[in-house]
């Protein structure tokens, strides 16, 4: 086991992935304990639960540094990916009115695992060295991350844009679904542009890239708090009718 180099990585993070462990762990604990369980909530913890999953293969990977692992843990953060973007698009879609938005938003996650299979045909197809087929993933692979973004963003913001002008503001205000799409905007509006900086930075400066991860993971806790809070006061509107 490599527990410096794992270690080193967590430091790198400021520890922040810890703290995004700990967050998804809860939203996915006071979703189960929750009497009454709405379908749209289903949605989040999915997301949570996929992402817990997802982060345990990385960090088992970065223990191990064995190839199959690191192999293993590739292909689980892709699927991650799918699911992360499948299960956004799905919630968002049962909280906005229009059925053609619902239409065009649900093109996002085919057109990112079209990508993606696209991506990996190339890559795998084409007679490349080790070497240079894991630098060429390196490269190309955080532009998943960045077309997901904003693939989210995107109909986040028609959420919002519905939400304001449709809906009076001091009624709606306290729905989980304005806690919850607030993540899912602030955590894709943070990685797309974060992801862009990446491809630059490890080309540049490795070491830099690995520090900022901890945006990620800060981002990651901010959406797993939404999360809670979209359970919590999903829990106290239930109470109160």
């Amino acid at each position: 086991m490599h527990w410096e180099y794992f270690l080193s990585k967590e430091r790198d993070g400021f520890y922040t992935q810890f703290l995004m462990h700990l967050l998804s762990l809860v939203a996915i604990i006071l979703f189960f304990i929750k009497k009454t369980k709405t379908k749209s909530l289903l949605y989040l913890v999915i997301i949570a639960i996929a992402s817990f999953t997802e982060s345990l293969t990385g960090d088992l990977s970065n223990l191990t540094q064995k190839p199959l692992f690191i192999g293993i843990a590739a292909i689980v953060a892709l699927i991650y990916l799918f699911i992360e973007i499948i299960y956004c698009v799905m919630f968002i879609k049962s909280h906005i009115q229009s059925r053609l938005a619902k239409k065009i938003i649900s093109a996002g996650p085919i057109l990112l695992i079209a990508y993606a299979i696209i991506l990996l045909a190339t890559l795998f197809l084409t007679r490349h060295s080790a070497t240079i087929l894991n630098t060429k993933a390196k490269t190309l692979f955080p532009y998943i991350y960045i077309i997901e973004g904003f693939l989210i963003v995107i109909p986040c913001l028609y959420f919002f844009y519905e939400l304001f002008i449709l809906d009076p503001i001091n009624e709606q205000i306290k729905l989980p679904a304005v806690w919850a799409i607030s993540g899912m905007l602030i955590l894709s509006g943070t990685i797309a542009p974060l992801f862009l900086f990446v491809v630059y930075l490890y080309k540049t400066d490795p070491s830099m890239m690995h520090k900022l991860w901890a945006i990620n993971y800060i981002a990651y806790c901010l959406l797993f708090i939404t999360f809670i809070m979209a359970i919590r006061s999903d829990k106290k509107q239930s109470n109160q009718s």
